[in-house]
């Protein structure tokens, strides 16, 4: 075995001739030569293939994590969902245990003061069942103050 290490290591110094001398040894160590050389250039590339297809993984690997993430899934919620409903509405829908939503939209004062002129007690239903979140009294009095209307029918 060492021998044959040998005459690999000796053959890689040697040149290969262009026109066979005469010596069957010159060209069988030649021949063993650019065999070595082509088995270490696919190495190489099947090594670099390696590298790259790792880098690969663990950029899918992280996106997959990412797209699985609580905070990911969420996001798609909220935006599907906003397309409908009021972002006070779509908080409360994502977060159903927070007790407090500030962002009522414009709409969402108006119909609630509707719905309060309406029928007090259908504003105090909806209020203590909370199916839906509505605005407490004294922030659609806050909401009156500034409460404005064009002039008309």
């Amino acid at each position: 075995m060492d021998a044959a290490s040998k005459e690999v290591t000796v053959s890689q110094d040697v040149m290969c001739p262009t026109s066979p001398v005469g010596n069957q040894d010159v060209t069988v160590q030649c021949a063993v030569t650019q065999g070595v050389a082509e088995i270490q250039a696919a190495n190489l590339a099947l090594k670099r293939q390696l590298q790259w297809m790792t880098r690969q993984q663990q950029v899918l690997t992280k996106e997959a994590k990412r797209l699985h993430s609580k905070r990911h899934i969420n996001k798609l919620v909220h935006k599907t969902i906003e397309e409908q409903y009021s972002p006070a509405q779509v908080n409360h829908i994502l977060k159903p245990n927070d007790s407090f939503v500030w962002n009522y939209s414009k709409d969402d004062i108006t119909a609630v003061l509707v719905l309060k002129a309406i029928s007090t007690k259908a504003f105090n239903f909806i209020r203590s069942r909370k199916p839906v979140v509505i605005p407490c009294r004294t922030r659609l009095a806050q909401n009156i103050k500034d409460f404005s209307c064009a002039p008309g029918i």
